[in-house]
């Protein structure tokens, strides 16, 4: 597009660079980096002053994006933290997670032109705004009000309470073993009457504590699984599910959304070890795995589509299509007025030396 005589490019991706592509014509499949980099040399070459690239990718990928220099401005997302670099020449930003923060960035741009040559100069300002101090749009506030007293009705009805503290905080439950990971996952494999359960931290969202005694809501569940996942069933060779465990870990002693909270399974690990081969044992229930026996596990639908690394789950036997499998938050809510009441703290069910 054009802008007051400069000509902008704009392009995105969000995918996870592990997933398949069922259709090579679906641009959802395309490898995150690598279409960034296809997308905006083309928009270069077709002659655009400035690029800016906007995707969900790790920060590890908007690096190779920002070192490639085929961008001016990267706006990203995945790694949840609020973050600006700007070395003179690229800048990246990312801004927190469910808008707690929202950078606005002023540009500058001065195109020249000389002896047939274009030259763009550029500057931003960054406006890191925190939305705690935002004042609400009076009328917006209105209609959001309205929905807000319809949707309490139901969603503020207890369905259980916890004896145990439970911490979904990001730092928690994307670097061990967390008391709701447990939870979650003992209501999946509850649920799907599986031999284990997979999920991983950072699809846990809440970002708070439940202080013993705390009243669970339905709210208090949404909240915490925001995104609509499904509960999937697969069937998986033990080979596999430990290759699984490994992606899990291989991130430590970082965050790492992928980190597994499990049921059914005991995990001893060493982060000192190199990726890939960190796993020291795995139990399933009381018996050690085997490579070569086929589990069931109950797992959610981003790491069964392949998410964060989980291949091996991409690859499984779905029981049931995506489609056809529950609402994963719906399980969890059921669970939770089975029980009553939460009293399973975390259990060593991962034990990192």
């Amino acid at each position: 597009m054009t802008v007051g005589g400069m000509r902008i490019g704009l392009t995105g991706a969000t995918y996870d660079d592990s997933a398949r592509a069922s259709d090579p014509e679906d641009l959802r499949f395309l490898p995150t980096v690598a279409a960034m980099k296809e997308q905006a040399g083309m928009l270069r070459q077709e002659g655009a002053d400035f690029v800016v690239v906007v995707t969900h990718a790790s920060r590890a990928q908007g690096y190779e994006i920002f070192d490639s220099r085929v961008a001016d401005l990267v706006l990203t997302g995945h790694t949840h933290d609020l973050f600006i670099n700007y070395d003179g020449r690229t800048a990246m930003v990312e801004s927190s997670y469910d808008a707690h923060y929202v950078t606005a960035i002023d540009v500058a741009i001065d195109v020249k032109e000389a002896d047939g040559r274009r030259m763009v100069t550029w500057w931003p300002q960054f406006r890191v705004i925190d939305t705690a101090t935002v004042a609400p749009d009076p009328e917006v506030a209105a209609v959001v009000a309205t929905f807000e007293q319809q949707l309490s009705r139901e969603l503020d009805t207890p369905i259980g309470s916890t004896a145990i503290e439970l911490d979904s905080r990001t730092a928690t439950v994307r670097t061990g073993e967390a008391a709701i990971g447990d939870l979650i996952a003992d209501a999946m494999r509850w649920s799907a009457q599986t031999d284990a359960a997979v999920t991983n931290g950072g699809g846990i969202r809440g970002g708070r504590v439940y202080p013993p005694g705390a009243t669970i809501t339905r709210r208090d569940i949404l909240a915490e699984l925001p995104f609509g996942n499904r509960l999937v069933t697969i069937d998986i060779s033990g080979r596999e599910l430990e290759a699984a465990i490994e992606n899990g870990l291989s991130q430590l002693p970082n965050a790492f959304g992928g980190f597994p909270q499990v049921s059914g399974l005991t995990i001893e690990a060493d982060p000192r070890r190199p990726a890939g081969h960190r796993v020291v044992s795995i139990k399933v229930g009381d018996t050690p795995l085997e490579a070569g026996k086929t589990y069931s596990v109950a797992t959610n639908d981003f790491l069964a589509r392949g998410g964060d690394g989980y291949t091996g789950f991409r690859d499984a036997n779905k029981v049931l299509h995506v489609s056809d499998s529950p609402l994963l938050a719906n399980e969890v809510m059921d669970y939770i007025e089975h029980v009553g009441t939460v009293r399973a703290a975390a259990d060593r069910r991962i034990v990192v030396k």
